[in-house]
């Protein structure tokens, strides 16, 4: 990620799952990295609440999360396709209302 050049946009949500997963000095070093401009985070709209519940309820069999759901409103909203996710199983699955699917950014090694 240190090398990477272009901008990724991201949800509170993921923000705080993502820091779940890590380390508390690699918490740090992210968020460091955030504010020095490594993310924009994007603000849920309170109109984004019953989409984020539509979402989550169409994919109870997966089930998806708020983080995945805000991420599928973030693509809706900005038109950005692109996902920097290790959750490919599930993000293979999920659509955009227009039907279009996520384009994953890691492929499997």
């Amino acid at each position: 990620m240190r090398r990477y050049k272009g901008r990724l946009l991201t949800t509170w949500p993921v923000l705080a799952e993502t820091c779940h997963f890590l380390p508390e000095r690699t918490q740090i070093e992210l968020l460091r990295w955030a504010d020095a401009g490594g993310l924009s985070v994007v603000d849920l709209h309170d109109t984004a609440l019953a989409m984020l519940a539509d979402w989550k309820e169409k994919y109870l069999d997966l089930p998806m999360d708020l983080a995945g759901a805000s991420l599928i409103w973030v693509a809706q909203q900005s038109g950005v396709l692109e996902i920097l996710t290790i959750d490919l199983k599930d993000f293979a699955v999920y659509r955009l209302p227009n039907g279009k699917a996520l384009k994953p950014v890691l492929q499997p090694v």
